[in-house]
């Protein structure tokens, strides 16, 4: 079980209909240890004309 937690989404680049996140998630469990995961979302959100996320492309 997460206490606390700390999510953060940059957007990194963009072309056309199609975006890059970097992402970096930081969370600790009961006895305080902190964990940090981050990564890239590179081109995958595949976005409409209105800015909504169209669909995920895997």
């Amino acid at each position: 079980m997460n206490l606390t937690t700390s999510l953060t989404k940059e957007l990194w680049a963009f072309t056309d209909n199609r975006i890059a996140v970097r992402f970096e998630h930081e969370w600790h469990d009961h006895q305080g240890q902190w964990f940090r995961s981050f990564g890239m979302s590179f081109g995958n959100l595949i976005m409409r004309a209105n800015g909504e996320t169209a669909r995920k492309h895997q």
